[in-house]
């Protein structure tokens, strides 16, 4: 456990961590993977280099219906209104459980699907 911890601390130090999500985002632009290249740029925390690729990938975004990248989006150009509207949609489309009542007997018995 000690030599995870250690070895971890090092990379940290390092900046090696900060390395691998540039090789990443580079891998990700190369792929054309507009989704892995939001989140290199969030992990490294580039806000103006994420914002500019939102801002820039405009069309896409809205095209592709992808919720958490229209937030983002959404974010980038200062609309907070529209950013509320997003998180409440992707809340009420989110299932957080869902319970059938009633078993054969005809006793209500919620139990999870």
């Amino acid at each position: 456990m000690f030599s995870a911890a250690f070895y971890l601390k090092e990379l940290q130090e390092s900046e090696l961590l900060s390395e691998l999500f540039v090789l990443a985002f580079k891998q990700a632009e190369t792929d054309e993977d507009l989704w892995w290249q939001v989140r290199a740029l969030q992990e490294l925390g580039w806000s103006t280099e994420l914002s500019d690729l939102l801002l820039r990938s405009e069309a896409e975004i809205e095209a592709s219906q992808h919720p958490l990248l229209q937030v983002l989006l959404a974010s980038a150009r200062a609309d907070s209104d529209r950013v509320v509207e997003l998180q409440i949609d992707i809340a009420r489309n989110s299932k957080i459980g869902v319970f059938e009542t009633g078993d054969e007997e005809g006793e209500d018995n919620p139990s999870p699907s």
